[in-house]
Formats: C-alpha cells, sequence, structure tokens
C-alpha cells in the first residue's frame, strides 16, 4: 500500500473531525501534517480515524490513525482498494 494514499486518508478523517467542531457552513484547510511510518500497511481495507487534540479559533490540531479492518468488525466508514 503506498504512503501517500495512507496519508490521504488519515488527512481526511482528521479534516472531518476538525469539521465536527467548525460552524456550518465553515471549510477546513490543512496547514500541516506529518506522517510517521512505523510498520508496512498489509491489507486490503483500512480505517482511518482522526481525533481534535486543541481546538482553537483559527486553528485546531488533530491527530489521526490508520489500521486494517479486522475480519468480523463493522466499520461506519471504509475506504477499499482493490487490485
Amino acid at each position: 500500500m503506498p504512503a501517500g494514499e495512507l496519508a490521504a486518508l488519515v488527512a481526511t478523517a482528521c479534516g472531518y473531525a476538525a469539521s465536527t467542531l467548525m460552524l456550518v457552513g465553515s471549510k477546513v484547510l490543512t496547514v500541516e501534517y506529518k506522517v510517521n511510518l512505523l510498520s508496512p500497511a498489509v491489507g486490503r481495507e483500512f480505517v482511518a480515524t482522526g481525533r481534535v487534540v486543541r481546538a482553537g479559533r483559527s486553528l485546531s490540531v488533530c491527530a489521526g490513525e490508520w489500521h486494517p479492518e479486522r475480519e468480523g468488525v463493522p466499520s461506519r466508514w471504509r475506504w477499499c482498494r482493490r487490485p
């Protein structure tokens, strides 16, 4: 799995987390993000989660992670890479 695809996935999850604290109709813009790759991404389906660490007036800090979807554990949001 290419790292760029997973980075985009977790950035999207963080963006949605940040948007939950914004006024309706507001837009979220990513200013900066960093990805630490701790192990190879092995699997076909991945689940990403994002959470707001600190919500500010004009800048929020979010953290996110992804992991392979486990068999039999349903997910509300899924991203699937097909061969």
